[in-house]
């Protein structure tokens, strides 16, 4: 899309997306134009009687009330700003109840779909739900959902159809079943046009945070598939971080199995030395992962997740943003820095001071054994507070003895 569609639409159609936060630019500069009613003479210009000559309405979809809820209803004013507060994980629902609705009562746009798409008999009929039904599932009043669809899809009295503009982000591209959700949205914009004209379309809100350096990779290139070697019986630890494969992986349910009964093999070996000192313990781990075939599961997460639970051995509780200070880049490379407010609980701990922690002790375990070369891998973790771990990422890269990029 071009960022002026968002200036021309009838309605911005955003899900699992905070634009005002991670798209500031894109927000201020050219949906903000559109909700306080600045675009309505580009709006005639472009597009005469089509338009209603109004300023663009938002529909928010997202379990929380976030700030981009907020900043919209202050620009457009409440009525203007729709919020549908889902329940996580039902996306695919609320686009399949809306569909539904849509065909119900005949705004689809039928040419386009019979000239440009396939398959969409077979589809609607598979994908079938009432707004009852959406709403039990999705936690949507009814109320809300027809409204939703009336400002987005509802042909006006000269039987010109509205221009929505769908946009979506990590709020539904990760998490379990993000295919299929994707497919449901774009499936929404097909059946009602809003693909191919100006104020419409459908598409990521974007922005990958690649500016920014790193060391090499230092594994071989093309990079080993770690879910098929892991099947196949290779590798002897395997540190999951921030994720839940059993959920996400392309081969799920072979992958789950395998991990779990590998990992009952390290499970088996720990329970037989019970009691035994931390160096025992160890031992016993190695010659279960060396000559019995097993994995050692290391989990890092905010809790503890089905994959810690199910295959586990060592957990390292992570700190959610709020309890540390964090800078992130948004879609447009905007550094930001959100502050804590509150201590992470127990012995929770901000990712980089986690693997700050595992670093300065595998350096510490090669310098008592006399392995200098491999000790020196580990150096240069010395940090105390996330922001040493940002002055040797940000301030020190590329400096005079702060190591390759």
């Amino acid at each position: 899309n071009s960022y002026e569609d968002a200036e021309l639409a009838d309605v911005i159609f955003a899900i699992g997306d905070n634009a005002f936060e991670t798209q500031t630019n894109y927000f201020l500069a050219h949906w903000v134009p559109n909700l306080d009613g600045t675009t309505v003479e580009k709006k005639q210009e472009w597009f005469g009687e089509e338009t209603d000559a109004q300023p663009g309405k938002i529909v928010i979809v997202d379990p929380r009330r976030t700030p981009t809820v907020a900043i919209s209803e202050y620009i457009a004013e409440p009525e203007n700003v729709l919020h549908l507060d889902i329940q996580p994980g039902t996306d695919i629902a609320l686009m399949n109840g809306l569909l539904s609705y849509v065909v119900e009562q005949g705004w689809q746009d039928q040419e386009f779909i019979d000239a440009r798409t396939t398959g969409f008999d077979d589809m609607v009929a598979a994908n079938k739900m009432t707004l009852e039904e959406t709403s039990e599932i999705t936690g949507v009043a009814v109320e809300k959902l027809q409204q939703a669809a009336e400002w987005m899809f509802k042909p006006r009295e000269s039987g010109h159809r509205p221009r929505t503009m769908f946009v979506y982000e990590k709020g539904v591209i990760w998490g379990n079943n993000n295919y299929p959700t994707i497919g449901s949205i774009v499936n929404l914009a097909l059946a009602t046009h809003n693909i191919g004209r100006r104020g419409t379309g459908c598409c990521r809100m974007g922005g990958h945070q690649e500016g920014y350096t790193r060391p090499p990779y230092p594994g071989p290139r093309p990079a080993p598939y770690i879910d098929q070697e892991i099947i196949k019986g290779n590798g002897k630890m395997l540190t999951v971080w921030g994720c839940n494969a059993f959920q996400t992986t392309l081969n799920a349910e072979q992958y789950k199995a395998e991990v779990i009964r590998r990992s009952n093999i390290v499970k088996e070996a720990i329970g037989k030395v019970r009691g035994a000192s931390v160096e025992e313990m160890v031992d016993a781990i190695y010659n279960a992962v060396t000559d019995e075939g097993g994995l050692f599961v290391t989990t890092i997460d905010l809790y503890e997740t089905i994959y810690a639970k199910e295959a586990g051995h060592l957990q390292f509780p992570a700190a959610h943003p709020g309890e540390m200070n964090l800078t992130s880049m948004n879609g447009e490379r905007r550094l930001r820095l959100s502050e804590k407010f509150m201590d992470p609980p127990g012995t929770a701990k901000p990712d980089c001071l986690i693997a700050a922690a595992i670093a300065n002790t595998m350096k510490a375990l090669y310098e008592e054994e006399g392995n200098d070369e491999m000790a020196a891998r580990f150096s240069g973790f010395d940090w105390e507070t996330e922001e040493d771990a940002f002055n040797d990422g940000f301030r020190m890269a590329g400096q005079e003895g702060a190591g390759p990029i």
